[in-house]
């Protein structure tokens, strides 16, 4: 029988526990290299930085400073954890998003660099009003990602982030607070948008649009560590578009704009479902990587 790698690997980290900052940040550059993992000297740098509580630029100058024993082994345990797939974001429970930090929780999505797009796209139609005070609806917030980094660009501006979970609704005030903007932030629990009666002109959502059958075949990053009600968007990966449409047409204010993420796949289709809904169709934005990413509609 095939030994498990990760059962079986012993860390230079546990073996040699007394080593300085320099030492400690080469050791794991290679336990993570050498089990694969491709941006491992970002990550070795972020998990090294994390622990013992200093930012890369002075781990730079501090590399022949002395590494506490604790550290050491604390340091050990998060790395077996990342060589058994969980997220370096999951392992210390942290991620930056659009220049700003954001604290995460078992029951919150990672938040993707790809869903920027959807903020730019935000700030691009909205932000250059500077004397305007818009009002802004984020549904399924989870993190807050989205809607804290409209709210922090657009200071003149208030929102509302609904989500069906209270424990995530909890984080997403947790990083509103943090990044101060709370004060401008209503929380809802409700199922999409259906216990919010508000109008809004600008209305953002991230909904879950995987296949049901595809998520086994995620990486494991994904699908071992993300929560599954913030993958799933049902068989054909569309439920969650068809409950938006029709909720968030009593929620749009007049010359208000819907702004949805996608899958790299599911232009058209989501295009026609909001026809049908008599949503208009505005604009297709591509991401970085030149996918399809997020729809614009106006009502």
């Amino acid at each position: 029988m095939k030994s498990d790698p990760v059962k079986t690997f012993v860390s230079e980290l546990e073996r040699f526990p007394s080593m300085t900052l320099g030492e400690v940040l080469k050791i794991t550059s290679k336990e993570l290299k050498n089990s694969g993992i491709v941006e491992y000297s970002r990550e070795a740098r972020h998990l090294v930085c994390h622990v013992f509580k200093i930012d890369a630029i002075k781990l730079i100058g501090n590399e022949s400073l002395n590494a506490d024993v604790g550290g050491v082994k604390k340091l050990s345990k998060m790395v077996r954890r990342r060589l058994n797939g969980e997220p370096v974001s999951r392992i210390i429970e942290e991620i930056e998003f659009y220049g700003l930090p954001f604290k995460l929780c078992e029951n919150t999505l990672v938040p993707r660099s790809d869903t920027g797009t959807l903020v730019d796209a935000v700030l691009a139609d909205f932000q250059s009003k500077t004397n305007d005070s818009f009002r802004v609806l984020d549904i399924g917030t989870g993190t807050g990602a989205i809607i804290i980094s409209i709210l922090y660009n657009m200071p003149r501006s208030i929102g509302t982030a609904t989500d069906i979970d209270s424990k995530t609704l909890k984080m997403a005030r947790f990083n509103a607070t943090e990044i101060g903007i709370v004060d401008r932030l209503k929380f809802v629990k409700t199922n999409w948008c259906s216990d919010v009666r508000e109008k809004f002109d600008i209305i953002v959502s991230n909904p879950p649009y995987i296949k049901s059958a595809i998520i086994p075949k995620l990486a494991i990053e994904v699908k071992g560590f993300d929560p599954l009600i913030a993958l799933d968007g049902g068989i054909d990966g569309l439920d969650a578009y068809g409950n938006i449409f029709t909720q968030c047409s009593q929620n749009i204010a007049n010359n208000g704009r819907l702004y949805l993420e996608i899958g790299y796949d599911q232009c058209e289709t989501v295009v026609e479902m909001a026809k049908q809904a008599k949503w208009k169709f505005v604009r297709l934005i591509k991401d970085l990587g030149a996918n399809d990413r997020v729809l614009v509609f106006e009502f």
